[in-house]
């Protein structure tokens, strides 16, 4: 990565300075060429002033003037060579001076510029000037070697600050790199350090919560498999219940048992079926749930269970109630861990209510028995009550409240020993 952010600084450095040095560079070797003929001109003019009509016609001997590094030579206005340092017959420089206009033009090897002479209105002859180009090429390679130098430093910065921006992009790309494989190895808790670039925080932040959702999703599918054996205890003990009884006191019609270990067999299948769907919180219907046709069904599941062991089983249920939008699975698995808990740690009539409330609705599960010594942690899995309820108890209703708040509801202890009544109030 640091490598690649560094090559392609470079790259963009080197095209940058070639694109604007190639053209800068022939533009100042133009200017120079230009300012070399503009120079040579004006030292041609002024030689040309000091030569007369007598230095043409021979009357006064003719003398050019010495310019630095420049042939000079003089001609006749047909192009016929006078004297001085330059081609012997007039070139096409001369010819166009001898109409009465300065001309120059630039050679492979010279520069050459051609005045003319005028007296009385007239050209009397064409003054020469030639100089080499040798002279210009020396300062266009100056300037080259400067221009060069310049963009050498300035490639040299663009790959300092290359190096460094390569330094801190794979600086953040490295912790996300260790990030990412700290969550395939099963790490949910990584935190990537901000960096100060807004996409790879972005990343970073995306990646954060990611990880925050699988460790929760994780967290709840184990706590669920967990939380299963307590919700899935009771059909299973009502099943063993009953294949023993029969194995011990056979019935005339063997069907009947068959029949009521297949009712046990079809709530254990839906118990798991449910159970799973709110784990992996997949598809859950939560329609309006209409409370009446609901807690009935709720006592004709236990109504037997509880008249067996001598514990009845009362309603109290307001005519009006409101439908609350929750899982019905999810209600039904709660109201059973209530009622399996006042079946198993409470004592004599189990009351199941319902009422509405502001807002909502209360659904309530209470016993005759003496109540919860350890209250504050009578929802953490695991918990445990010495004294009066030496079994394990918290598992069901850590799942209980679990479940209660993925229904955006709340499951609490509203009050204690004696006659203990715990409440689920759900929002419409």
């Amino acid at each position: 990565m640091r490598r690649r952010v560094l090559i392609a600084t470079l790259a963009v450095a080197v095209i940058a300075v070639t694109l604007f040095g190639v053209p800068l560079a022939l533009a100042v070797r133009h200017q120079y060429q230009d300012q070399a003929t503009l120079r040579l001109a004006r030292a041609t003019i002024e030689a040309a002033r000091s030569i007369g009509k007598g230095a043409m016609d021979g009357t006064d001997p003719a003398e050019l003037p010495e310019l630095t590094s420049t042939r000079v030579a003089l001609y006749r206005p047909d192009g016929s060579f006078v004297l001085g340092r330059g081609p012997r017959s007039g070139d096409a420089n001369v010819a166009a001076a001898a109409s009465n206009k300065v001309s120059d033009s630039r050679r492979a090897d010279s520069i050459v510029v051609a005045v003319p002479i005028v007296a009385d209105e007239a050209v009397i002859g064409v003054l020469r000037g030639e100089q080499p180009s040798s002279i210009i090429d020396d300062r266009v390679r100056r300037a080259w070697l400067a221009m060069a130098a310049i963009a050498t430093v300035a490639v040299g910065l663009a790959g300092i600050i290359g190096a460094l921006l390569a330094r801190r992009l794979n600086r953040p790309i490295e912790h996300l790199r260790r990030a990412a494989i700290a969550l395939g190895e099963g790490d949910y808790t990584i935190a990537v350090p901000s960096s100060g670039v807004g996409e790879l925080d972005d990343v970073a932040s995306a990646l954060t919560g990611t990880a925050t959702r699988l460790g929760n999703l994780i967290a709840r599918e184990r706590s669920f498999s967990a939380d299963a054996s307590h919700q899935l205890r009771t059909p299973l003990t009502g099943l063993r219940l009953i294949l023993e009884t029969e194995l011990d006191v056979p019935r005339p019609d063997h069907d009947q048992a068959l029949r009521e270990a297949l009712v046990l067999v079809d709530r254990f299948e839906a118990t798991i079926d449910d159970l799973l769907t709110l784990a992996r919180d997949a598809s859950v219907h939560r329609d309006p749930l209409d409370l009446h046709p609901f807690l009935a069904d709720v006592e004709n599941r236990w109504h037997g269970r509880l008249a067996e062991g001598g514990r009845p089983l009362r309603l109290d249920i307001s005519d009006e109630l409101p439908r609350p939008r929750v899982s019905r699975a999810a209600v039904a698995n709660i109201i059973d861990v209530l009622i399996d808990n006042a079946q198993r740690h409470g004592s004599g009539e189990i009351t199941l209510a319902a009422h509405p409330v502001g807002g909502g609705v209360t659904i309530a599960v209470s016993d005759e028995g003496n109540g919860v010594d350890d209250r504050d942690r009578i929802f953490e899995r695991g918990a445990t009550d010495t004294t009066l309820r030496p079994d394990r108890h918290g598992i069901g209703l850590a799942l209980a409240r679990s479940l209660a708040e993925a229904e955006g509801g709340r499951l609490h202890l509203a009050s204690n020993a004696p006659h203990p009544r715990f409440e689920l109030v759900l929002s419409t």
